[in-house]
């Protein structure tokens, strides 16, 4: 696999998700390390770590709770974690005091490092000639993943990345939304609900234009915003979506995909897991 420059490279990347059985040689595997720590990071604290998953039962064990077969078929996986435990073990041995565990801005500031350097791991290896795939399903089940690779207090994994020799062409990029949408020149442009539609439907034309609205998803649509905005809401929204034949692709993925009750009823999982971990902002509620 090869390209033209650096930028078009990364401007026709794509996910890879089928491998071929070749193995990452160690001494590449080192190298892509090594330049993912490399990447910018405040303070230049490093509050990132990552776990190198090359065990075959292991990966087949990360593919089984994913529900994504093509993860324990990749020769490598790379947990990366936001790392406060070396920061401490630092802190401890030279007498000082440790606080960044109980400060939501440096955890904020530690997450942003963990995913640029993962970002780097990523871009070092496609320009390599690997495939990799971020995968966010880990955090459906943290607290196995923490126990299985005896991750300590103070880490937390952030995501899965999948890593390996194409079995094939890397497939077209996906879709992505006008460089208009996201890019702001000065001052934020703020979008209406019609500008928005447009920039999605110019980036997904009719992909999603054929999800019929059932009976049963007219139900599960009201049901759903019932739960997060109440009666009125859902009055509203039921009125609204009367005689559609056709989910709209936001009801498709508010409602049918991502549900947005699921969304939120999932918030006391993950402060449960935080406060296992050891990560505290209690005072944030006084």
């Amino acid at each position: 696999m090869t390209h033209e420059s650096p930028v078009n490279a990364m401007q026709s990347r794509s996910s890879v998700r089928s491998f071929t059985d070749r193995d990452i040689a160690p001494e590449l595997l080192d190298q892509l390390l090594t330049a993912a720590c490399q990447a910018p990071t405040g303070g230049n604290l490093q509050p990132y770590s990552f776990v190198v998953v090359r065990d075959e039962v292991d990966n087949r064990w990360l593919a089984d709770n994913c529900h994504q077969a093509f993860i324990g078929e990749a020769p490598v996986n790379v947990l990366v974690c936001l790392d406060f435990h070396l920061l401490r073990a630092w802190a401890q041995a030279q007498h000082a005091p440790f606080v960044m565990h109980r400060s939501l801005r440096h955890f904020w500031i530690s997450a942003e490092d963990a995913l640029i350097a993962g970002h780097a791991l990523c871009t070092a290896a496609e320009l390599s000639g690997l495939g990799t795939v971020y995968i966010g399903t880990i955090i459906e089940f943290l607290p196995d993943i923490i126990q299985r690779f005896a991750i300590p207090k103070l880490v937390l994994p952030l995501v899965l990345i999948t890593m390996g020799y194409p079995a094939a062409d890397p497939p077209d990029p996906r879709p992505r939304l006008p460089v208009e949408a996201v890019v702001h020149h000065g001052r934020y442009q703020v979008a209406t609900p019609e500008s928005a539609d447009a920039y999605i439907q110019q980036k997904w034309g009719t992909r999603y234009a054929n999800f019929p609205m059932t009976a049963e998803r007219q139900q599960e649509l009201e049901q759903v915003v019932r739960e997060v905005d109440g009666d009125q809401a859902a009055r509203t929204i039921t009125r609204q979506a009367a005689g559609q034949e056709k989910a709209t692709m936001a009801q498709r993925y508010f409602v049918f995909h991502y549900t947005a009750s699921h969304m939120i009823s999932g918030n006391p999982h993950f402060r449960d897991v935080l406060a296992q971990q050891g990560f505290c902002f209690d005072d944030l509620m006084e």
